[in-house]
């Protein structure tokens, strides 16, 4: 890390952005202080606003952070105003937060709700008191309402948005009772385990006028997010064939694994876990390039693991409205790492993982062009970019931006992953929409 020298005094200087871009420097400020104990905060701040300015290319999102040592708070306050584009969050909304559930997942939630600068974790609820006051704490909302009751939850003012991290067998009921009680929803995956249930959370959702998102966050994870905008960009043309694998051998320690191999609470390879690839698919097809025709296999599990209640295997093959080909293996039972593979084949090239092979944008390559950054390498839920899923979603309340995977959206992830496991059952190909 660099330093910012004030006199003899020599102060660390880090500025970083929502998306945890980070940029260190060293700068000398125009006033010379004897002592670092006794430095003005207005010495410091130009050094901050000379930072950002040299680096601002380099800054995604808007400044989330100034880090200072050692007079970090008083400096804040003074540059952020200093900044180009700064807003002003003084007299702002911030959202108030709530989660319902409180297992592996919610502490993540928590957590993001915490280190987004437009939300506050105000109340968790669980089955279980202890674990809903544990979620608290894990997020530093130490004076957060912690409940039993959902709708002592939805009852409270404070609430606006309320995220359901319940067993998937809940989601259902638990989002209407949200909606109609006129919160915002941030719903975990998968919505309901079966069709009927998921059209009745778009009805009452749509009727309560709610923003939604639904936490297929990989949609936050940097390399996905290159994939997506290289394509938008045109890198690799029209894609024909997109394929996405989420392989993921469970093992009885996983936190969600109880639940999560049951019929029940499960459902099956696809609504359990491998509609995240399915959703990653469509995302990038093309969100308003429907799949019309979809078939599927299932692979019993091999081996003498019984607590599989479902086939933990489901190969996918679909065909997209514009006559592109998607592909998904989702497999629950491997014996190896997490892995979450990506091909998309354009007409003129083609991404692999975060690899990219471009004739329009790189002529003459001779090998593949590797983008180091942030891989869907992890099953860990503290590897996911909740945060970033947050912002938005702050975003679409408060300034009435577009989200996705909103309800809507993530309908047509479903809507495949249900035609999928009935393919599998009967063995004949299964038309949409449903």
């Amino acid at each position: 890390m660099g330093g910012a020298a004030v006199g003899r005094a020599v102060f660390a200087v880090e500025v970083q952005d929502f998306d945890r871009v980070s940029v260190t420097t060293t700068a000398r400020s125009p006033l010379g202080l004897e002592s670092a104990e006794q430095p003005d905060a207005s010495a410091v701040a130009p050094i901050v606003k000379a930072t950002i300015n040299t680096h601002a290319a380099r800054f995604t999102h808007a400044i989330s952070a100034i880090y200072l040592t050692p007079i970090g708070a008083r400096a804040l306050d003074l540059c952020l105003p200093m900044l180009p584009n700064h807003t002003d969050m003084t007299d702002q909304k911030v959202l108030g937060a709530a989660i319902f559930g409180a297992g592996w997942v919610a502490g993540e939630h928590a957590k993001a709700y915490q280190a987004c600068a437009r939300t506050r974790l105000v109340a968790v609820g669980s089955r279980k008191l202890e674990s809903a006051r544990k979620c608290a704490d894990y997020a530093g909302a130490r004076d957060a309402f912690v409940t039993t009751d959902f709708d002592a939850l939805l009852a409270r003012p404070d609430v606006d948005l309320v995220s359901i991290t319940t067993p998937p067998d809940t989601h259902a009921d638990l989002a209407i009772r949200a909606a109609r009680a006129g919160k915002h929803i941030c719903l975990e995956k998968p919505i309901a385990l079966d069709w009927k249930s998921c059209l009745d959370i778009q009805r009452e959702t749509k009727k309560a006028g709610v923003k939604s998102v639904v936490c297929f966050v990989l949609h936050w994870n940097p390399s996905l997010m290159n994939t997506r905008r290289l394509i938008d960009q045109g890198a690799i043309g029209t894609p024909y064939y997109i394929e996405v694998d989420y392989w993921h051998g469970m093992k009885k320690w996983y936190p969600q694994y109880p639940w999560s191999v049951t019929r029940k609470q499960g459902g099956s390879s696809l609504l359990s876990a491998g509609c995240h690839a399915i959703d990653a698919m469509r995302w990038f097809a093309g969100t308003d390039n429907d799949v019309v025709e979809v078939t599927a296999m299932n692979v019993k599990h091999i081996g003498d693991n019984k607590d599989w209640e479902y086939d933990p295997t489901t190969i996918v093959m679909c065909r997209f409205a514009n006559g592109a080909v998607g592909k998904c293996a989702s497999i629950l039972d491997c014996k190896m790492p997490y892995q979450f593979n990506i091909d998309v084949v354009g007409s003129s090239g083609t991404i692999r993982d975060n690899r990219l092979w471009s004739e329009p944008l790189l002529p003459g390559q001779t090998g593949w062009s590797v983008t180091p950054t942030i891989l869907p390498d992890s099953g860990d839920v503290t590897h996911h970019p909740f945060t970033g899923q947050i912002e938005d979603l702050a975003a679409a309340i408060l300034d009435g931006k577009k989200i996705l995977p909103d309800i809507d959206d993530s309908l047509k992830t479903h809507e495949l992953c249900f035609a999928a496991d009935r393919s599998a059952e009967t063995g004949k190909a299964v038309k949409l929409p449903l």
